[in-house]
């Protein structure tokens, strides 16, 4: 049934001709879109009058009052930009206007439909269970762009730049650090610079924002400033009042945002989120879904599916991708993604909802040289009858047939050589566990087929199976990123250095690395879990990456590495002697430990893997082997004065 259209088109011919109205209203249920040029209130109306008219055409009555009502709230307001249509949701009638939505979709592509009031929960909700997360979500900023628009942004008043400038609101953001060192200034400057915060703090642009606000400020600073006479005080009391508001910002800015750095991933994308702030339709799923920050703004939601009676109904935005190919379609068109969904549903048959989005760039461990497959995806599933939703990390494989078949490998024996180190990469997992690695939950291993598409031309268009693992998200802060602020409390610094010391025992022993000279340790795999004191309460290694690489190496030369994390943390560590004491003898003494219950179960340790190959050239039972040999081999006390000897402090 077509779309009754009461005024004039939606759009021009093309799409993209806004019409001079820019408010419109849908009444879903009698497919009834009217477009005319007045307040929506008067459109509603309109549709009042239209069935009244119809009616009477018709011989029948006019509706009554109680018709009138429900009819009435029968409309959904839209809100219509050039590329754009902005639905206004009623929070208590989710129903009606995801029906506004599909009748919308007959009209315009699903891509240019998008919901006010996304920040609302109920709105929220209403759209994360039918998988559409993607719809509320904004694109991804690198960390590059991240960084340049913030170096851009330095802006200044009268003096010398000591502000951000958000383009979007033309507000001027103070932070801590710049207002704490407006203190070296001498005393004419720092009595100008604080009339001139004051005077700006106070005032609102064209657009109605402030033109001065405080990053991460709170209320009690503005009406400190507002109240603070800067004119009629001597230098002396000058100084003690901006050390009195420096002390007063300091207590609205938690410890590890009060330091302007772009390489600390929460102040970045905190303070991108002030200069780019976001619109009424669009939230940070990441930040509600209570990721780490190095995840915020990197991850692109995609188009899935809801749940509808256990069974999976795909996006119906799928059918437009297989007629178009625009770049925003291109850019959210995921088969791969897709199959896992399928895989999921198929796992877990009581999902309430499910929604996927593929991170956009490496996490982390930026130092590693890239090597393989690095696709890495972010899944949010409910179960029904769960309270909170369960967020997993799912990566695919390496080295997988694709990246084989890249590399000039015939199919057969790419087939083959994924599966063996799928294999492998299982085996060096329990390896590492059985070692006192302490990783976490279980993974799961999962396939999807694709349609290969790459260099090679003898396997184009043929068939072939992709490998990934999923694993719980770790709720945690990764031991190279924990703020600085943090090792301002001695119980923290305790704590961290023997949880920290425990975790490199293991490392040590099952020889994490990717190079003949590279040491995987303390750099995005080792996640430091906090109590509800923000004290560490455990270490869980995310992924065993490198581990068994270094098999033949003696420990006492890779031993020296594991001095780094001492030596990369002495400028903010009060006392680097003590960290450090504290975390060689945690690793001694883990490592003595793993090393007598390796003594005392031997048969056991070396039985592990008796029925996997052993292939002198490198398999893993022959590195298990080595592995086990080099461990019981090794001095310990040998390993304490090596380290010790490299710390440089």
């Amino acid at each position: 049934m077509d779309v009754i259209m009461l005024g004039p088109a939606l759009y021009g011919q093309g799409g993209t001709g806004v019409f001079t109205p820019r408010v419109a209203t849908i009444f879903p249920r009698q497919r009834v879109l009217i477009t005319h040029n007045v307040p929506h209130y008067q459109q509603h109306k309109a549709m009042l009058d239209l069935v009244d008219q119809q009616r009477t055409e018709q011989g029948l009555s006019l509706m009554t009052s109680e018709e009138r009502d429900e009819l009435f709230s029968q409309g959904v307001d839209l809100i219509v930009h050039p590329e754009t249509i902005y639905i206004r949701p009623d929070s208590d009638h989710m129903d009606l206007v995801f029906e506004a939505d599909e009748v919308l979709q007959q009209l315009v592509s699903k891509l240019r439909i998008r919901f006010m009031l996304a920040g609302n929960e109920q709105v929220y909700q209403a759209l994360k269970s039918r998988g559409e997360s993607w719809r509320i979500t904004p694109g991804t900023i690198s960390t590059e762009e991240m960084v340049q628009l913030i170096k851009n942004s330095r802006m200044a008043l009268a003096g010398r730049q000591i502000y951000y400038h958000s383009p979007s609101t033309g507000t001027r953001m103070l932070t801590l650090q710049a207002f704490r060192e407006l203190g070296g200034s001498n005393d004419e400057e720092l009595r100008r610079y604080l009339l001139e915060i004051r005077e700006y703090a106070s005032k609102t642009n064209r657009s109605y924002h402030p033109e001065v606000d405080f990053f991460l400020g709170s209320w009690p600073l503005h009406e400190a400033f507002h109240k603070a006479d800067f004119v009629n005080v001597d230098a002396a009391e000058l100084r003690r009042l901006h050390s009195e508001m420096s002390d007063l910002f300091a207590d609205s800015v938690k410890p590890s945002l009060r330091i302007d750095d772009t390489g600390n991933e929460e102040w970045r994308w905190r303070m991108c989120q002030a200069l780019r702030p976001l619109k009424d339709d669009m939230i940070i799923e990441e930040d509600k879904l209570g990721l780490a920050s190095e995840f915020q703004r990197h991850v692109e939601w995609l188009p899935g599916g809801r749940i509808e009676d256990g069974l999976l109904v795909f996006d119906p935005i799928y059918k437009v991708f297989e007629a178009q190919r625009t770049n925003e379609e291109l850019r959210l068109q995921d088969q791969r993604a897709r199959m896992i969904l399928c895989n999921v549903v198929r796992d877990h048959p009581d999902l309430e909802h499910v929604n996927i989005g593929r991170v956009a760039e490496p996490l982390g461990r930026g130092k590693r040289k890239p090597l393989g497959r690095r696709e890495v995806y972010v899944l949010d599933r409910k179960q029904r009858g769960d309270t909170e939703d369960t967020v997993k990390i799912i990566y695919i494989q390496k080295w997988d047939v694709r990246w084989r078949l890249d590399q000039g490998v015939p199919m057969e024996q790419a087939m083959i050589d994924t599966e063996e180190y799928t294999e492998y990469t299982l085996d060096r997992r329990l390896g590492c566990h059985r070692l006192g690695m302490n990783l976490g939950g279980p993974i799961t291993v999962g396939k999807v087929s694709e349609i290969y598409q790459g260099g090679a031309h003898n396997a184009r268009h043929r068939r072939i199976w992709t490998t990934y693992f999923e694993r719980d998200y770790v709720r945690g802060i990764a031991s190279d990123k924990v703020p600085p602020s943090r090792f301002e409390s001695s119980e923290y610094t305790r704590r961290f250095a023997i949880l920290l010391g425990r975790a490199a025992a293991t490392n040590l022993i099952v020889g994490r690395g990717g190079s003949p000279n590279e040491v995987f340790f303390d750099d995005g795999d080792e996640m430091i879990i906090e109590n509800s004191k923000q004290l560490p309460e455990d270490l869980v290694v995310t992924h065993h990456t490198g581990s068994f690489w270094h098999y033949r190496v003696p420990l006492a030369q890779l031993a020296r590495a594991y001095a780094n994390p001492v030596n990369q943390r002495t400028k903010f560590l009060a006392n680097t002697d003590e960290f450090a004491k504290l975390y060689l003898n945690a690793m001694i003494d883990r490592f003595v430990e793993i090393q007598q219950d390796y003594r005392n179960r031997r048969a056991a340790f070396d039985r592990l893997f008796h029925f996997r190959e052993f292939n002198p050239a490198g398999s893993f039972a022959c590195r298990w082997e080595s592995i086990l040999k080099r461990l019981d081999q090794t001095d310990p006390q040998q390993l304490q004065q090596i380290i010790r000897d490299h710390f440089q402090y």
